[in-house]
């Protein structure tokens, strides 16, 4: 990814951008359902991540997105609350099911996993 460097606009993609699988029905359905925004980049972020990831079950924990620094910049560039607004986009990502929750034991404590 390009940006300008006096104005860190974005300038376009380069030769060596990497890409994303994105299930098609997000640019379809998906995209005219989603309303909220904190719902829109959770999601987008959390597959990015999810595609990242090695092994099986491919999963992120929650304090993985909470700690993440592309949506706690995104959200505090606005003014908002950055753990507040990826959990409510993860519960709305959650309940219209574009991302699934799993409690598991980890490190001998309860956590919430997505995938």
């Amino acid at each position: 990814m390009a940006s300008d460097s006096l104005t860190g606009a974005f300038t376009g993609f380069t030769r060596d951008t990497l890409y994303t699988p994105v299930p098609n029905p997000l640019f379809g359905p998906l995209l005219e359902e989603i309303q909220d925004q904190a719902e829109l980049k959770v999601t987008l972020r959390a597959l990015w991540l999810l595609h990242r990831k090695r092994g099986w079950p491919r999963m992120i924990a929650q304090q993985e997105l909470l700690n993440d620094l592309t949506l706690t910049r995104t959200f505090s560039a606005a003014g908002q609350d950055s753990m507040e607004e990826i959990l409510r986009g993860l519960r709305l990502a959650v309940s219209r099911r574009t991302l699934l929750s799993h409690q598991a034991v980890a490190n001998d404590a309860a956590q919430q996993f997505y995938l």
